[in-house]
């Protein structure tokens, strides 16, 4: 299990660079995002679980490893949907057990 709270969103600069640019709320956008590119129910209810949030959220090995393939799709076009990919792997926090 990971945890990341998607409302704030610890956005860094780009790919091997440390700096921090600043603190965004994802929730809206990765929702939006997660719901146009997944199907089933699973894809529906990461998606409303992601935008719905007030905290982190407890994402399923399977659930992380698949949010890491389709944001990890875009990557090769640089810019800002790297830096977003970058900073998904920088906000894991370890999930209570």
């Amino acid at each position: 299990m990971k945890r990341i709270d998607f409302s704030k969103f610890k956005l860094y600069y780009d790919l091997g660079d440390d700096r921090l640019v600043r603190i965004v709320d994802w929730r809206k956008e990765l929702g939006n995002y997660l719901l146009a590119r997944l199907g089933g129910v699973e894809g529906v209810d990461l998606a409303l679980r992601v935008y719905k949030s007030d905290g982190p959220v407890e994402l399923s090995d399977d659930e992380y490893e698949g949010l890491k393939t389709i944001l990890g799709r875009p990557v090769e076009q640089g810019g800002v949907i790297a830096a977003y990919y970058y900073s998904f792997h920088k906000n894991l926090e370890p999930a209570e057990i």
